[in-house]
């Protein structure tokens, strides 16, 4: 990313960039293009995932953890890419309000396929602050594989969850 007084950009294209420090003392992090993958900690006034921008909670591959201390924002055609395994998944907590303007959760499930998936609910994002707006309905899958069941999203003052029937790891059909 790219660094301008209290504003740290990140414009990665389709490339994706793995951060596993803290990302502190800066106003905003702009998420432009690509994909963040972050493991740490980000401390600003306002994380921002703007149309074309994916924000990745852990390391790439792998689900982690993501702190901000700050708001969190979610801009029409953003992306909020959630790994996946049957015992793990990623997650973030924001200190301040979330604001959901749309933008796609993006589901990477890892396992070899026919790997099972049990039923489950699970927060994947939670805000001691407020939780305003949603994602599109439908989930979407990085790379080939999905779940068998069709996954769902609900929410309440403070959460974003995501919900699926028992599954196994299956092909799955590209998103547009």
């Amino acid at each position: 990313g790219t660094a301008s007084g209290d504003t740290v950009n990140f414009a990665l294209g389709s490339g994706s960039f793995a951060y596993a420090n803290t990302i502190t003392a800066v106003q905003t992090v702009n998420i432009d293009s690509g994909a963040l993958f972050d493991s740490g900690a980000i401390t600003a006034g306002g994380v921002v995932v703007n149309s074309g921008g994916t924000l990745a909670p852990g390391p790439l591959g792998t689900p982690g953890t993501l702190s901000i201390t700050g708001n969190l924002a979610f801009n029409s055609g953003s992306g909020y890419e959630i790994q996946l395994t049957p015992r793990a998944h990623a997650f973030a907590t924001v200190t301040g309000a979330v604001t959901i303007g749309g933008g796609t959760v993006d589901l990477a499930p890892s396992g070899g396929l026919g790997a099972h998936y049990s039923a489950t609910t699970f927060a994947i994002l939670t805000s001691s602050g407020t939780l305003g707006g949603t994602f599109n309905p439908a989930v979407a899958y990085v790379g080939a594989v999905g779940l068998s069941s069709t996954p769902t999203l609900s929410y309440d003052a403070h959460d974003a969850y995501l919900s699926y029937g028992n599954s196994y790891i299956d092909l799955s059909t590209p998103s547009d």
